[in-house]
């Protein structure tokens, strides 16, 4: 059985579309989460986490109507490069607590 071309696309596509609906509510609960910890934390960057969570869940809309993983992509380097000028990738947050 062969696919063509055009069925190999659609079924990929098809498939990101999937994958990005189903991981867009658990990004912005990471997202969320990391900025809560990190506020949380004695870290020189204590970011707001419902503004950040706002932002996720924004992004996760637009990536809806838009381009599935565009919006996503831009709000998660965007904190990601916020969180490493200030914290680092890997800072030391260990000693916050959630809840």
């Amino acid at each position: 059985m062969d696919i063509p071309l055009s069925g190999v696309a659609i079924l990929s596509s098809g498939f990101i579309i999937v994958v990005s609906a189903l991981f867009s509510p658990v990004f912005v609960c990471c997202l969320w989460l990391d900025a809560k910890k990190l506020r949380d934390s004695d870290a020189p960057w204590a970011p707001n986490p419902w503004l950040w969570g706002a932002m996720g869940g924004l992004a996760m809309l637009a990536g809806f109507f838009l381009s599935y993983l565009g919006p996503k992509l831009i709000v998660a380097l965007g904190y990601l490069y916020r969180r490493y000028s200030r914290v680092s990738l890997f800072g030391d947050t260990a000693g916050a607590k959630i809840g």
